[in-house]
């Protein structure tokens, strides 16, 4: 082997080196550019999720419901209509109407 060659196969080694180094560096920047997209996204997300979570603890909220039950046409229940079953009862053969 001579000097040349040696130089030559030294020179192409060092360029592939420096290629693989750029090629590295390439994917740890689009990995983070993705880390930070999904980072961005979670917290989108995250504060979707408490929209909603508010959102839900206004419709269920008592006085949210009667109205919008009234607005439906529904009625208060009259207490008389309510029956009640205990093991007994159901024991007993109770039909309810």
């Amino acid at each position: 082997m001579t000097g040349k060659q040696f130089i030559s196969g030294l020179f192409g080694l060092v360029l592939c080196f420096l290629f693989i180094k750029i090629y590295q560096h390439n994917r740890l920047i689009q990995a983070e550019y993705e880390f930070q997209r999904i980072e961005r996204q979670c917290d989108q997300l995250i504060k979707l999720c408490n929209k909603e979570q508010i959102r839900l603890a206004k419709l269920k909220d008592p006085t949210v419901l009667k109205k919008r039950a009234e607005v439906l046409g529904f009625i208060p229940l009259d207490p008389q209509q309510l029956v009640f079953i205990t093991h007994t009862t159901a024991d007993q053969g109770v039909a309810i109407a």
